[in-house]
């Protein structure tokens, strides 16, 4: 075992704040898309088309790049994943059209798909031993950046219009200071061969698992999908639905569906899996109902109410799903379970705003959340169907 030194508890901290800011810069960009929209003609297609390369990047990373920091060691792999983010900031400091949008988004997916893999990672490697901190920080973090990110950008902006680009710069440099602290971190990895192996593509389902993976996919898919969705159209949302130009009001509605995840996650500790996964997923249909209704009569502050209802029971859907996975899972295929629990959830997203991006072309964004919300309806009978035949006896 490592021994906890002073530099260990520089490099856990360093970890940590390197995961916030990656995740801080992958949501800045979000309460901006009405104003992308009406200076460079960007359309919700494009907008849809966005979120689908976002977490495309993701999968990429999970899929080639989740198990390289195995081999060439933490600190590379985390400097190159802080480095596509940076491109990334830059490219929405320049941005003036489609391309340079499409291509920050992308960038930024690739950032934290592979810190899903490698910078998790190395805050649970420099994590304080008997703790569970760790743990706690990996799960959360995330979560609190795409918050913090998406609330201070819209915040800042809405008093210093003109800040929109330096909001990317400053960002940047919170980046750079990043790299600093990462390259005088120390290394928790000791540097082997594999390396062309380790980019090979893998997909890992222990046998005791796999009879959990249908009944995962379809609470994954139709709850996580919901992130994607508002990071296409929470900015669309405050304007056309409510009226609002303020920046700030599209990060609250954005914030709204994801911060409240965390304090769902802690209800599982109360209830079965079983029982999670079905009053999760009834709990999240329920909610996603009076969004609908809320979003049709353009009522603000119902709306965000459900909004956070429906994010709390999100966040329990998911955690009791990855609580199934990850208890039944040895420690020895824990990082391949991981990553394609993430795939999936990833992917999912993905395939789902690449349907929405064609079906914004021929409707309205309310008229998707209504479709969206008939295909919640749908998985929430199968998941009662198929939880009501499954085994969850440990073997």
């Amino acid at each position: 075992m490592v021994e906890y030194t002073f530099k260990m508890k520089l490099s856990f901290i360093a970890a940590t704040m390197t995961m916030a800011v990656v995740c801080i810069a992958s949501s800045s960009a979000i309460p901006f898309y009405a104003t992308y929209q009406s200076l460079y003609g960007i359309s919700n297609s494009i907008l849809s088309m966005s979120t689908f390369i976002y977490f495309t990047g993701n999968v990429i990373s999970l899929l080639f790049f989740a198990r390289l920091s195995n081999y060439l060691g933490r600190k590379p792999i985390i400097i190159t994943t802080i480095i596509f983010a940076i491109i990334g900031c830059i490219s929405f400091v320049y941005v003036n059209g489609s391309n340079l949008f499409l291509l920050g988004r992308l960038l930024q997916g690739l950032s934290c798909g592979m810190s899903a893999g490698c910078i998790q990672t190395f805050i649970l490697d420099t994590a304080p031993p008997n703790s569970n901190l760790g743990v706690i920080m990996s799960t959360n973090i995330p979560l609190i950046g795409f918050s913090i990110g998406a609330l201070n950008s819209a915040s800042i902006v809405d008093n210093n219009p003109a800040w929109i680009a330096n909001i990317f710069i400053l960002i940047s440099i919170l980046l750079i200071i990043c790299i600093v602290m990462i390259i005088i971190s120390q290394e928790t990895i000791t540097r082997s061969s594999g390396v062309l192996s380790s980019i090979k593509p893998e997909i890992k389902v222990p046998q005791n698992i796999r009879r959990f993976i249908p009944i995962s996919i379809i609470i994954f898919v139709s709850t996580y999908t919901i992130s994607g969705f508002y990071q296409s159209f929470s900015s669309s949302m405050a304007l056309l639905n409510f009226g609002c130009t303020g920046k700030l009001i599209a990060a609250i509605i954005y914030t709204s569906i994801i911060a409240p995840q965390i304090i769902g996650s802690t209800l599982i500790n109360r209830l079965s899996i079983k029982d999670a996964q079905r009053m999760g997923i009834l709990g999240f249909t329920i909610a996603l109902i009076f969004v609908n209704i809320a979003l049709f009569k353009s009522y603000f502050i119902l709306f965000l109410m459900f909004n956070i209802i429906a994010s709390l029971f999100c966040g329990l859907c998911f955690t009791s799903c990855m609580n199934n996975i990850v208890y039944r899972t040895r420690k020895e295929d824990m990082a391949g379970v991981l990553a394609t629990t993430y795939i999936i959830t990833d992917g999912g997203t993905a395939l789902t705003n690449l349907l929405i991006s064609g079906l914004v072309i021929h409707t309205t964004v309310s008229n998707v959340a209504l479709i969206y919300l008939v295909f919640v309806i749908f998985s929430c009978i199968l998941t009662f169907i198929i939880t009501g035949k499954l085994n969850y006896d440990f073997d």
